[in-house]
C-alpha cells in the first residue's frame, strides 16, 4: 500500500503514517525509509493522537 500512496505523493505530499482501527486492535504503518516501515499494533483504547506524537519524538524521525 505504500508503493500506491507514494505514486499520489507528487499531488497530495508524501504519507506520514496510516492508522486502521480494528474491533481488538489499532494498526499504525509509518514509513522510516523508501524502504523500510515501521508496523505498531496497539489496544483500541489508546488515544491516536498523543501516541502518534510520541512516535514522532522517537530518534529515528530526526534524520
Amino acid at each position: 500500500m505504500w508503493h500506491t500512496r507514494n505514486q499520489f505523493a507528487g499531488f497530495m505530499g508524501k504519507g506520514e503514517y496510516a492508522m486502521v482501527e480494528y474491533e481488538k486492535v489499532k494498526r499504525y504503518t509509518m514509513p522510516l525509509s523508501d524502504s523500510h516501515l515501521l508496523y505498531i499494533t496497539t489496544e483500541p483504547d489508546l488515544d491516536h493522537c498523543l501516541f502518534v506524537d510520541d512516535i514522532f519524538k522517537l530518534p529515528f524521525f530526526h534524520s
